[in-house]
């Protein structure tokens, strides 16, 4: 595994590592009043809302109950969360468990699976996510208007 390193403190640059994995784990949940990741800025409210890719008419919704749902070419739903890795199934697929990320644990259709997302940038209106083990960054788009 290589090491990541970022020029730019995790709250000016946000990128969005995703690992799928399938997996049987319990449930996530959100805690949007609590801080997700002690020592950094990401929060668990800066993710909610409707978010769709500029290219994607796929609208996922985060809810700040913990609830996910995903509506487009067909409708997926799970749980979601902000959280170090080292507290997901995705634990060790990072060089550092203690790495903030987006936790999608999309339950429904079957099989479940989990999608982990290491968030660099966030402003009201747009995330810029790194997709963990393919290294692209995916920019999602507030879809629900700015909050």
């Amino acid at each position: 595994m290589s090491r990541v390193a970022w020029a730019y403190p995790a709250s000016a640059v946000t990128a969005l590592v995703v690992t799928m994995a399938t997996c049987g784990m319990p449930s996530a949940s959100a805690a949007p009043g609590d801080p997700a990741c002690p020592g950094t800025s990401v929060t668990a409210q800066q993710f909610v809302g409707a978010w769709t890719g500029p290219d994607d008419p796929t609208t996922t919704t985060l809810a700040p109950d913990g609830a996910l749902r995903s509506r487009g070419a067909g409708d997926e739903s799970g749980t979601w969360s902000v959280r170090p890795i080292g507290r997901t199934p995705g634990a060790g697929q990072l060089p550092d468990d203690g790495i903030c990320v987006l936790w999608l644990h999309w339950t429904s259709p079957a099989p479940s699976f989990d999608a982990f997302y290491v968030p660099l940038k966030a402003t009201d209106t747009q995330l810029e996510l790194s997709y963990v083990g393919r290294g692209n960054t995916l920019t999602w788009i507030r879809a629900d208007g700015p909050r």
